[in-house]
């Protein structure tokens, strides 16, 4: 029975490892896909801005 309580000791230790690494590798994940999804809108603002800002110019501007 002593042998059966370590080895339940051992795999619950090692579960919260597991649990806790995991969680941290989940955290990183979000992290990263937050930071590229951020990149990625300033990129499509970025575009969208110089696409449309000459046009809204030359509006202001009477050109068109």
């Amino acid at each position: 029975m002593a042998e059966c309580n370590r080895l339940v000791g051992f795999l619950d230790k090692i579960w919260g490892l597991i649990l806790i690494l995991a969680s941290g590798v989940v955290i990183l994940f979000l992290l990263a896909l937050s930071a590229g999804l951020a990149i990625v809108w300033f990129f499509i603002v970025f575009i969208a801005i110089t696409t449309w800002l000459p046009i809204l110019l030359a509006k202001l501007l009477g050109m068109l």
